[in-house]
């Protein structure tokens, strides 16, 4: 009689670890302000959204941040055109912070919103040369302040004598916005970014694990000690969350 196959052991399948697939913000609160925007402006606007809030504490990568400035220049113009196109009103700083509130952009630092912003005619420019570091000084190099001190001491550095100034070539392009390859480039160089930090994570999570094994062991707590503690920090951490404001 022929032996039974032993069926294969079925992989443990956790409630955390099957996710619905991530999805763009609607953005429902930007387009209810009543600004005309196309659809491929309140694409971008979604695709800024959703990078800047896929981090606690975002790090906006290069590709990220010109969507994100393409999103505060799409939010400032239509600002513009509904307070008459005059941005030297209260009418239109309401209109712009209201876009900034609604989108979640208001959260970023000002000053780093306005170099991205100044930095969009020239993006084509400084993205060559920028293309032309290591790896390794590309991962440093995102922010746009930081990249525009570097590019013009870069500048300097070979004589230029207008290196106060940016540069004067294709300043249009980068305005008249991005493409949808140019979007998808930049939603999957933001989840290469998410991806190393939950690899690093997961490591974080079965170091202190094996810590917290080690120490209960040495302190001879028992299961039910160990279990009242995670449920005492679990809480506490549920209580912090919980207190975080949020936006729309």
């Amino acid at each position: 009689m022929a032996k039974k196959a032993k069926a294969k052991p079925q992989p443990v399948i956790y409630p955390d670890s099957v996710r619905p697939p991530p999805v763009l913000p609607d953005a429902r609160s930007v387009a209810d302000m009543g600004f005309s925007l196309t659809e491929d402006e309140l694409m971008t606007v979604r695709t800024a959204m959703a990078i800047h809030a896929s981090s606690r504490q975002p790090k906006l990568l290069w590709t990220g941040w010109r969507q994100i400035a393409l999103a505060l220049y799409i939010g400032s113009q239509h600002a513009k055109k509904a307070s008459g196109g005059n941005t030297a009103t209260p009418l239109y700083i309401r209109a712009n912070s209201e876009f900034l509130k609604k989108s979640g952009l208001a959260f970023i630092n000002h000053n780093d919103r306005a170099a991205a912003v100044r930095l969009l005619p020239y993006w084509d420019e400084i993205d060559d040369w920028r293309s032309s570091l290591t790896p390794q000084q590309r991962q440093r190099l995102n922010n746009p302040r930081e990249v525009w001190d570097t590019y013009i001491k870069h500048r300097r550095e070979l004589g230029d004598p207008v290196a106060s100034r940016p540069p004067m070539r294709r300043q249009k392009k980068s305005r008249e916005g991005v493409t949808l390859l140019d979007q998808y480039v930049a939603l999957e160089a933001q989840v290469e970014l998410l991806t190393e930090q939950r690899d690093r994570a997961e490591r974080e999570i079965e170091y202190f694990a094996a810590m917290a094994a080690t120490i209960a062991k040495q302190a001879k707590l028992s299961d039910d000690e160990m279990a009242k503690i995670r449920t005492k920090v679990r809480a506490e951490a549920q209580g912090e969350t919980e207190k975080k404001p949020t936006t729309e």
